[in-house]
């Protein structure tokens, strides 16, 4: 099966955490990722603490149609 860009979704981790300037750095980031309009979803999810976590982002792509 051949992949296209428009089944490809991007996940960026962060490693969460107290601060907020990581998860503010990581969001743009990610709203920079997603206004290339390459992928069907660019999302952002955290490893150790916060939300999303990363089972909940990689549902989100499934839903989006990542495959």
């Amino acid at each position: 099966m051949i992949q296209t860009i428009d089944s490809i979704a991007v996940v960026l981790l962060g490693r969460g955490g107290y601060s907020s300037a990581p998860r503010h750095q990581l969001e743009r980031m990610t709203a920079a990722v997603a206004a290339t309009g390459r992928y069907c979803a660019v999302l952002s999810a955290m490893v150790d603490q916060g939300e999303p976590a990363l089972p909940a982002a990689l549902d989100a792509c499934a839903e989006a149609g990542a495959t």
